[in-house]
């Protein structure tokens, strides 16, 4: 497996592992954003009037990517509880095992926040979720996590600073969103879902279209 650098944080309940991406991948990533190749998607899953490029198997594979984020999930679930009622505060039934066994990169695709830009709030359908800070400009539009209730001496929003190379895992179903930029020099992430091994086939076809 690919080293890394790591902290376990439980800023508010769900566990979350925060990595540094190795230098090579932003930069194969960034090439290829900026290169001839990319292709913006419109509209998103999201209906955001945002550039998206999608990222295909193959290249992720190329760049090891892919290594680097499965790498990253079976790590998680080595640290953490593999009960999924310690792990999600009984939000998710005590008969999902969804965290056993291993854990495989179901997609990525990348976003360009400019001026106005903006992500509503959202869970992904997957296993385990993930976010690379490929480019950070000054003051950057806040991306926050979501969970329990606004209540006296608890924490119900998590805003973790950003800087380039930050990798930040989480479970699929902790509601995030990002705030609307105010500015227009991009801020560029990478987005990316990590399924179980029995319904990777299912979702091929997403990770296998070109950009």
């Amino acid at each position: 497996m690919m080293h890394f650098q790591y902290q376990l944080l439980n800023p508010f309940g769900p566990n979350i592992l925060k990595a540094k991406c190795p230098q090579f991948i932003l930069n194969e990533v960034n090439k290829f954003i900026d290169g001839p190749e990319s292709r913006s998607v419109s509209p998103d899953l999201l209906d955001r009037d945002i550039d998206v490029v999608y990222l295909t198997e193959e290249f992720c594979e190329s760049i090891h990517l892919k290594e680097f984020v499965e790498g990253l999930g079976q790590f998680y679930n080595e640290q953490f509880p593999s009960d999924i009622d310690k792990l999600c505060l009984s939000l998710v039934p005590s008969s999902d095992d969804r965290f056993d066994g291993k854990t495989i990169m179901a997609d990525a695709w990348v976003n360009r926040y400019r001026s106005g830009d903006f992500t509503p709030v959202h869970i992904h359908a997957a296993d385990l979720s993930g976010i690379i800070l490929l480019e950070v400009p000054e003051d950057p539009s806040e991306l926050c996590f979501m969970h329990g209730h606004y209540l006296p001496w608890t924490s119900a929003e998590w805003t973790p600073k950003q800087e380039v190379g930050d990798v930040i895992l989480f479970p699929s179903w902790l509601q995030h969103m990002v705030f609307p930029q105010k500015h227009d020099n991009e801020r560029r992430t990478l987005s990316f879902n990590l399924i179980d091994e029995q319904n990777y086939s299912e979702r091929k076809w997403i990770f296998s279209k070109t950009s």
